[in-house]
C-alpha cells in the first residue's frame, strides 16, 4: 500500500518536469567544423528576469570549442579567410501552472548574415527557475552536440 501512496506522489512530479532539444540545420549545411570563432551582439532579452538565463546560454557557448572574439577581431579574421559565428539568443518563459521556458539559439555567419543552424529547448517544470533550468540543460547538451 506505501508504495502505491509513493506512486501517486511522484508520478505528478515526474510528468511535470521534462525537457526537450532538437538541432534544425539549415539546407545544404551539414556541421559547423569550418567555424573557429563566435562573436557575441550587444542584445539583450529585454527582461530582467531573463538576464541570468541569457548570460548562462552565453556561457556555455563559450565553454565550446569556439573561441570568443570581438567584432574588430571577427572583422581582421575574415579578411584573412577564417570563419566567424554570431548567435541570436531567444528566451521566453511562460508564468502559469509552473511555467514552461522555451531557449533558441539561431547561429549565423557573421560575415554573410546567413541562418546556419538552430537549436530549441523547452523545460517545464514545477516552478520557473525549475524549468528554466531544465531548459538550460537541455541547450547545454545539443550546444556541446553542434559546436564540439
Amino acid at each position: 500500500m506505501k508504495k502505491l501512496l509513493y506512486i501517486f506522489i511522484l508520478l505528478p512530479i515526474i510528468f511535470t518536469s521534462c525537457g526537450t532539444s532538437k538541432i534544425m540545420m539549415v539546407d545544404g549545411v551539414t556541421n559547423l567544423s569550418e567555424y573557429e570563432y563566435i562573436v557575441f551582439g550587444e542584445g539583450s532579452n529585454g527582461s530582467a528576469a531573463l538576464e541570468e538565463v541569457l548570460f548562462t546560454v552565453r556561457q556555455e557557448i563559450s565553454r565550446t570549442r569556439l573561441k570568443t572574439i570581438s567584432k574588430y577581431e571577427a572583422n581582421n579574421l575574415i579578411l584573412l579567410g577564417h570563419k566567424v559565428l554570431t548567435p541570436n539568443i531567444n528566451i521566453t518563459s511562460q508564468y502559469w501552472d509552473g511555467g514552461q521556458t522555451y531557449i533558441t539559439v539561431s547561429f549565423y555567419d557573421y560575415d554573410s548574415g546567413m541562418l546556419l543552424a538552430i537549436i530549441k529547448s523547452t523545460g517545464i517544470g514545477l516552478i520557473v527557475e525549475h524549468d528554466q533550468s531544465i531548459a538550460i540543460e537541455e541547450i547545454r547538451k545539443k550546444l556541446h552536440e553542434l559546436l564540439d
